[in-house]
């Protein structure tokens, strides 16, 4: 399937449709899908962003930019008065926590509106990776237009550059991904690694996760860029241990999703 051929049938899915309730994340795939769910839905789809406290204030504010830019029918939901402990446990079932929480409080929203679907933008990637998250979502009966189409994560990126939609292609995800497997975070901790990857951005390094081991920081970066972390590395390990991280390292391997489950 070409660009052309993936647009043209994602169109034809959403004009389908009569009543969406999108859970818009402002990531690459819930992007695309409510971008063309407001040309071929209008009053027929409504985007809701789920505010969780463990995500990044620059992805936070990149989504709502994201949304006011294309114009979408956003409605952002605070989370305020759910229950984050299960999240917090950190253990291998919290993505399955963290995604229950956005499709009930999606679905819901939903219904209040009178919306009966809840899509969202899983493609055929995520699913050969069985992640928890994808367990939650079939458990709900959220729709996912580019699992049912075929159009992986490679042709989604084309779509995005072929409309010309302004959101990054680097792949985002929550803060509680830095942590080792059990570890226990508050909102300080978050915080500390978000104004280290804040600053690795502001040093001109485009992907960057600051991987927490105890007091200790794991630096991933794109291979391409491992030279350019080096030449700062003085810089970097001073403000790192500002930040309260003990020692910093920069991993060899480079950046990798889901790395702390190694």
């Amino acid at each position: 399937m070409d660009c052309e051929d993936a647009l043209r049938s994602l169109r034809e899915w959403l004009r389908a449709r009569d009543g969406m309730a999108i859970a818009y994340s402002g990531g690459v795939d819930s992007t695309l899908l409510s971008a063309l769910a407001a040309e071929e839905a209008p009053g027929r789809y409504q985007a809701f962003y789920v505010d969780l406290p463990y995500i990044s204030r620059m992805q936070r504010r990149a989504a709502l930019e994201t949304a006011e830019a294309l114009g979408l029918d956003l409605v952002t939901l605070p989370a305020e008065g759910q229950e984050f402990e299960a999240v917090r446990r950190n253990d291998r079932g919290r993505c399955y926590h963290c995604k229950a929480i956005i499709y009930d409080m999606v679905s819901e929203a939903g219904r209040l509106r009178g919306l009966g679907a809840v899509v969202d933008g899983e493609n055929p990637g995520d699913e050969d990776d069985v992640r928890p998250g994808r367990v939650a979502a079939r458990e709900r009966g959220v729709l996912s237009p580019l699992v049912e189409l075929g159009i992986g994560r490679g042709l989604v990126e084309r779509m995005v550059r072929r409309l010309e939609l302004p959101v990054r292609l680097s792949k985002e995800s929550c803060l509680a991904t830095r942590l080792e497997p059990g570890a226990a975070w508050d909102d300080a901790l978050l915080d500390r690694i978000e104004r280290a990857e804040s600053f690795l951005h502001e040093m001109g390094i485009g992907q960057a996760r600051v991987r927490v081991c105890g007091d200790d920081a794991r630096i991933e970066v794109a291979p391409a860029e491992m030279a350019a972390l080096l030449d700062m590395g003085r810089k970097v390990h001073t403000r790192l241990r500002e930040l309260g991280f003990r020692h910093v390292s920069l991993d060899l391997k480079g950046y990798r999703s889901g790395s702390m489950w190694e």
